[in-house]
């Protein structure tokens, strides 16, 4: 069973190491995070979601590297820029629920 499941926690840790929040109290360990992806893999998705990332499966066409998106994930939209780019509907709203309690 070596590396089982190393590559998508890794993944998925590198992504909430860059956009998460620390976890107080809890050296090393972040929590939070949005991943934006037209397809994210299932295993990933759960990987994400387990770690209290909130994945987005949305439209990326109209999104590039160093845009700053303003997210809402209540109304299902991203911005860019003051502008409507893209609209989404989440797997589950218990996403919503899980991302909040960390």
């Amino acid at each position: 069973m070596v590396g089982t499941g190393s590559s998508r926690k890794s993944a998925t840790n590198s992504v909430i190491w860059a956009t998460g929040q620390d976890i107080p109290y809890v050296p090393n360990k972040r929590f939070g995070g949005v991943t934006l992806g037209g397809k994210i893999a299932p295993i990933f998705f759960n990987t994400q979601e387990d770690s209290g990332s909130l994945p987005i499966e949305v439209d990326v066409s109209k999104m590039e590297m160093g845009d700053v998106l303003d997210i809402f994930p209540y109304e299902g939209s991203i911005e860019k820029n003051g502008e409507k780019i893209a609209d989404f509907t989440l797997k589950s709203q218990v996403l919503l629920d899980e991302v909040q309690a960390g």
